[in-house]
C-alpha cells in the first residue's frame, strides 16, 4: 500500500520537472477545498506549509488592481441575501435525529477604500434566521476587513481582521474536527510587512486568533514570526523563517455535549508555547514552474493546570515541492515528504506527507484532484483538539453551461487520528482529544444562476457520513439549500 502511494505521488510531481521549460502563464483554475491548490497569483517558489491548516480559509476582501479599482475615495455596496436551508439531522447526532428548516435574511454592506498607496476593503453582514426545530429567532454577525499600504516600492504593510458567529461545524474548522452543532465565536487579526534590502526580502508577521463557545471553552493563540529570503544566481531562492507560538485554552464550568463525548468542565486549562524554524531552497525552471526542498522543526511545551504537569513534544518534517502549469490545460502544485511527532503520547512513527493539487481543463470544464496528509496543530488557529494526524482526498468538477448558469460537483474523504498530544484535559486527567479516529465521506452539488448583473441564485445539496471509533458513533446528514443574493 505504501509503495502504491509513493508511485502515485511521484507521478504527480514528475511532469513538473520534465516539462517545466514549456510552461507559460496560467489562467484561474476552479477552486479547490485543500490549501495545496494551485494559485496562479502565488510565487511558484513558495514552499508548502509545515503543517496542515485546520482553520477555514478566510477570504479577506482586497481591492482589485488597475481599472477595476474604485474611482472615488469611498465606494459603498449594499448587500442582501435570502436563504432557505433544510437538514434532516440538525443537531448532528447518531440517533433521535431532528429535521430543521432555517430561513435566513442577511443584509450587509461592503466598503472599498482607495487613496493611492493606501487601499482597503471591509464587509459586514447581519444574519437574522428562524429555526423550525426550536421556533426561535436568532442573529449572527460577520465582519472581515483588510488594509494595505505601499509606503515605498521596497516597503509594504498589510493588515486584516475578522469576526464571525455561527453554529455550523464546517464554519469552525476545515478538517471536520468539530462534528456537533453548537454556537461559537471566532476572531482573528494579522499584521505583516515586506521590506527589501538589496536582494534580501524581510517579512515580519504577527497573528492572533480567538475561538470561544457557549459552554465557556476558549482558545487564544498568538504567533509572531520573521522570514527572510534571497535569490542566488537569479534562478535559486533560499529562505529561512522563525515563529514563536503562545496558545492558551481554558475550559468552562458548564456541561459540554457533543457527538463524541459528554463532559463537565472544571475551569481547567492548558498553555502551549514553542518555537518553529523553517528553511527552503528552490530552483526556478521557468516563469511558472519550480522545484525545491523544504524542512521544518518545532519544539513545543504544554503546561496543564489540573492536574499540574508539563509535557514536551517535538515535530519535524522535510519534503520536495514542485509547481507546474500549462495555460488552460493543466496546473499542478505538489509536495511529498516525511514527518515525525515525538513526545507525550505520540507514537513516534514516520509519516508520509503530501500537499498536492492537480487541475485539468476539458474545454470550459475544470476537474481538480487534491490530496493532503500530515500533522495539524489545531491549537494554533482555532478550537484546541491537540495535534491531529489528518489525511484528506477530494475531487471536483466545475462547468459553465452558459455565461449565466454554472455547476460544481465535489466528493471528499477525510480521516482524522487524534494523537492525544497538545489537547486539553478533563478534571480526571484524561485528554478530551484522546486517541481516536474519525472518518468523513462527503459529497455536494451546486447549481448557480446569475439572474441579472446584480442578482444571483443558487441551489445546492450536500451529504456527509461521519463514523468515529469513540463508542462506534455514526452521524449522517442531508442538506438542501436555496438562496438569492443581491449586490448593488
Amino acid at each position: 500500500m505504501a509503495a502504491a502511494v509513493w508511485v502515485l505521488l511521484l507521478s504527480l510531481l514528475a511532469p513538473g520537472v520534465a516539462l517545466a521549460q514549456t510552461a507559460g502563464t496560467s489562467s484561474l483554475p476552479s477552486p479547490s477545498p485543500l490549501p495545496g491548490a494551485y494559485d496562479p497569483e502565488a510565487d511558484p517558489r513558495t514552499p508548502p506549509p509545515a503543517t496542515i491548516p485546520s482553520a477555514p480559509v478566510l477570504i479577506v476582501p482586497t481591492v482589485p488592481p488597475g481599472a477595476a479599482r474604485p474611482t472615488q475615495l469611498f465606494e459603498l455596496h449594499p448587500l442582501v441575501g435570502l436563504t432557505e436551508e433544510y437538514t434532516d439531522n440538525f443537531g448532528r447526532v447518531a440517533k433521535d435525529k431532528q429535521d430543521n428548516l432555517r430561513s435566513t435574511l442577511a443584509p450587509g454592506l461592503q466598503v472599498r477604500f482607495d487613496r493611492g498607496s493606501l487601499t482597503g476593503e471591509a464587509r459586514y453582514v447581519l444574519s437574522a434566521f428562524h429555526d423550525t426545530s426550536s421556533d426561535d429567532l436568532s442573529f449572527f454577525h460577520s465582519m472581515q476587513g483588510g488594509l494595505a499600504w505601499e509606503a515605498t516600492p521596497l516597503f509594504k504593510l498589510s493588515s486584516s481582521a475578522s469576526y464571525s458567529e455561527g453554529d455550523s461545524p464546517s464554519e469552525a474548522d476545515r478538517l471536520g474536527l468539530r462534528q456537533e452543532r453548537r454556537k461559537f465565536t471566532t476572531m482573528g487579526a494579522s499584521l505583516g510587512a515586506l521590506y527589501m534590502v538589496s536582494n534580501v526580502s524581510l517579512q515580519p508577521s504577527y497573528r492572533v486568533s480567538n475561538f470561544s463557545q457557549s459552554e465557556g471553552d476558549e482558545t487564544t493563540s498568538q504567533t509572531i514570526g520573521m522570514s527572510a529570503s534571497t535569490q542566488v544566481l537569479r534562478i535559486h531562492t533560499v529562505s529561512l523563517g522563525y515563529e514563536y507560538l503562545d496558545s492558551e485554552t481554558s475550559r468552562g464550568t458548564g456541561t459540554s455535549t457533543s457527538t463524541t463525548s459528554t463532559s463537565t468542565g472544571s475551569g481547567s486549562g492548558t498553555a502551549t508555547t514553542g518555537h518553529q524554524v523553517t528553511g527552503s531552497v528552490s530552483r526556478e525552471l521557468s516563469e511558472r514552474s519550480s522545484i525545491g526542498l523544504t524542512a521544518a522543526y518545532a519544539a513545543r511545551t504544554q503546561e496543564e493546570s489540573r492536574p499540574e504537569r508539563e509535557t514536551d513534544f517535538n515535530r519535524w518534517s522535510a519534503s520536495l515541492f514542485n509547481s507546474y502549469a500549462i495555460p488552460k490545460t493543466i496546473a499542478l502544485r505538489g509536495s511529498i515528504g516525511v514527518s515525525q511527532l515525538t513526545g507525550g503520547s505520540a507514537s513516534g512513527d514516520l509519516l508520509l506527507t503530501t500537499l498536492t493539487s492537480l487541475s485539468y481543463w476539458f474545454g470550459d470544464a475544470v476537474a481538480t484532484v487534491s490530496i493532503e496528509r500530515g500533522f495539524s496543530e489545531s491549537f494554533s488557529t482555532g478550537e484546541n483538539f491537540g495535534v491531529v494526524q489528518t489525511t484528506g482526498m477530494s475531487g471536483s468538477l466545475s462547468y459553465p453551461f452558459t455565461p449565466w448558469l454554472s455547476g460544481l460537483g465535489s466528493i471528499s474523504y477525510r480521516e482524522n487520528e487524534f494523537t492525544g498530544v497538545g489537547g486539553t484535559s478533563s478534571s480526571t486527567g484524561s485528554s478530551t482529544s484522546s486517541a481516536r479516529t474519525e472518518d468523513t465521506l462527503a459529497g455536494s452539488f451546486l447549481l448557480q444562476l446569475q439572474v441579472t448583473r446584480w442578482l444571483g441564485s443558487a441551489l445546492g445539496y450536500s451529504y456527509s457520513d461521519t463514523s468515529s471509533t469513540d463508542r462506534g458513533r455514526n452521524v449522517k446528514e442531508n442538506r438542501f439549500t436555496l438562496s438569492l443574493n443581491a449586490s448593488f
